[in-house]
């Protein structure tokens, strides 16, 4: 029998050797210690050979990874409240056109143009303009301009120019619209700025992705906590349009990055047993959180106070966002032994462990398998054909998600009423589905749930087309579409999971940002489709995204699930799992782990055989 790893050895004989290269019936000394000489006890001071096994023998979830999750909830916060943020910051009140007062006396010409005058004037004549004194007897207001009606029934149209408007709110209510005036030709600009912002989560996707595989989770968050506080402040007393769009823009940028990197970051910390309870158990936060941003704009109501209330909480976190250490499973697919070390040890104390085998020295030097080199690029999602098989899949599965959630969203008929009540009502049926599918994804996987919510969502994009169509109940159309929402929301909380859990360490964080790049670009494209429908059909939009949600059915099909099985550390881990998942029966796939399992500890050198 080959000697086992360091610090440990066998004080008798084995009396055999099982398949696994465990030993049965002797004595294991760790590290001059006698640890014990019962067989059922031998395997749990036998060497841990994945970080998985790690995370598992410091106590999984401990004190440690409850803190973190505690953290992360916090960072939701921001995250959520600053992408909901548009609703209020944005929001174009109902308005009319304000130019003068009724009963005026101004100068009219011939030409069109009416100008105040303090004095009728006498009858002018010039070769390009003709003015006559006009008293007017009646004004009448509309949302663009003003038409006055003079006592000689003529009739003058005015249009409004900027500080001519009033707007219907209520007191110290105000946005962004009522500041600049968006309305009326300036209206796109409104819509400009939500467009951009969503465009630059797309980019932030890319950039902080690739960001947190070359530097790290804990850098890539810091990096964007510390921006969005001082973006968002120079968003808040911005007195510049152009300004305000373009801090708007990359406030999507790195918001974006504060959430992939996050999320990510909790995910890892998770054992497949848990991966689901934390993602969903996020999300649930992500409710909760805006809930808080529609009770804070009801407070507060100016857009500039709203938009401070979304980065309160970040500028708090600049102080408690120190608490949270790089990611243990980057670390050790970096190579980075000395910091890994230190963190083991450091959550080995927070979770008052008693498992010695994580103080052994040589651990993470064994996880690494002595490469202190591994890495990979935003590249291998292309070379790879693994990796670019499953990045075109989870891009396009992405997208549909994105159709279907935005897409019966726009269809959902405005509610009357509270502006402020309605966005917290809304909310708070996706929280109960985020809880809801926390139980589904702990007993039936990813793929399946998957599938299910959307194949409802296909079938209700398709009942909403074929009812907007044919003109049917419009109640009946709400609630085909919440429904359809809310299987939407089941769609996220289980996609962000399942990408997540399909690619390795190395480039987990790049390839989550491709995919939400491609997804976020249907929230971008949505309101586009919608406004096609004044050149063909009602129910394009609904039956675009309806075939869309249904072909990703069948894409979802070509993935592996994700159930029970490790975190993927690096590409040679995913090659594995594509074998695995090609086994033709489960009998197969359980022995062809089992032989994955075996290479890794034959790298290391742990298996000790007969």
């Amino acid at each position: 029998m080959k000697d086992p790893p360091n610090g440990y050895y066998v004080k008798d004989k084995p009396s055999k050797c099982n398949s696994r290269g465990d030993v049965d019936g002797v004595e294991v000394i760790v590290n001059e210690k006698l640890i014990t000489s019962k067989p059922s006890e031998l395997e749990e001071t036998w060497p841990i050979d994945t970080v998985e096994e790690l995370y598992s023998a410091l106590g999984n979830p401990g004190f440690y990874a409850k803190l973190v999750f505690a953290i992360s909830c916090l960072n939701m916060l921001t995250i959520a409240s600053n992408h909901a943020a548009g609703v209020f910051l944005d929001y174009s009140p109902d308005h009319t056109c304000h130019a003068f007062d009724k009963n005026i006396t101004s100068v009219f010409d011939l030409s069109g143009n009416a100008t105040p005058s303090s004095t009728s004037s006498p009858l002018q004549s010039s070769a390009a303009v003709t003015r006559l004194p006009v008293t007017f007897s009646r004004v009448i207001y509309s949302e663009c301009h003003n038409t006055y009606v003079s006592e000689n029934s003529e009739n003058v149209t005015h249009r409004c120019q900027r500080g001519q408007w009033k707007y219907d709110v209520v007191k110290r209510e105000s946005s962004s619209v009522t500041e600049w005036d968006l309305v009326c030709d300036r209206s796109n600009m409104a819509h400009l700025s939500s467009t951009l912002y969503f465009c630059g989560v797309m980019v932030g996707g890319l950039i902080f992705g690739y960001l947190s595989d070359v530097m790290g989770r804990r850098v890539a968050i810091l990096i964007s906590i510390y921006t969005s506080v001082g973006i968002g402040a120079g968003i808040a007393f911005t007195d510049n349009l152009i300004v305000y769009i373009v801090l708007r823009t990359i406030m999507g940028v790195t918001i974006q990055g504060f959430l992939t990197a996050t999320y990510i970051r909790l995910l890892e910390l998770f054992g497949s047993n848990y991966r689901g309870f934390a993602g969903n158990a996020l999300y649930c936060i992500w409710g909760i959180a805006l809930n808080y941003l529609g009770f804070m704009a009801w407070i507060l109501k100016c857009w500039r106070l709203i938009q401070l209330a979304c980065i309160a909480q970040a500028a708090i976190g600049i102080f408690y966002i120190w608490l949270i250490p790089e990611s243990l499973r980057w670390l050790v697919a970096k190579g980075r032994v000395k910091q890994a070390n230190k963190l083991t040890n450091r959550i080995y104390r927070l979770n008052r462990c008693t498992d010695v085998r994580c103080l052994d020295p040589t651990l993470i030097q064994r996880l690494t398998g002595g490469n202190a080199s591994k890495s990979a690029s935003i590249l291998d999602l292309f070379r790879n054909a693994s990796l670019l098989r499953q990045t075109v899949i989870l891009s396009y599965v992405t997208l549909a998600v994105n159709f279907g959630y935005w897409g019966l969203t726009y269809n959902t008929q405005a509610l009357v009423g509270n502006r402020y009540q309605n966005f917290v009502l809304s909310t708070i049926p996706e929280i109960f589905v985020y809880v809801i599918n926390i139980f589904v994804l702990n007993r039936f996987g990813r793929k399946r749930p998957m599938m299910f919510y959307f194949s409802v969502t296909a079938l209700c994009c398709l009942v909403s087309c074929l009812l907007s169509t044919t003109d049917g109940d419009l109640t009946l159309v709400m609630i085909v579409s919440t429904i359809g929402r809310l299987s939407a929301c089941g769609l996220m909380g289980t996609n962000d999971v399942f990408m997540a859990e399909l690619y390795p360490t190395v480039v987990r964080n790049t390839g989550v940002g491709v995919c939400v790049c491609v997804g976020r670009a249907g929230a971008v494209i949505t309101p586009i489709i919608f406004s096609l429908t004044k050149y063909t059909f009602r129910g394009l939009p609904l039956l675009s995204f309806g075939v869309v949600t249904a072909v990703a059915v069948f894409m979802t099909m070509l993935l592996p699930d994700t159930w029970k099985r490790d975190l993927p550390e690096t590409l040679h881990d995913l090659e594995m799992t594509v074998v695995v998942e090609t086994a033709p029966d489960e009998a197969g796939k359980e022995s062809l782990l089992s032989n994955r399992d075996s290479e890794k500890k034959k790298e290391a050198g742990m298996i000790s055989t007969c």
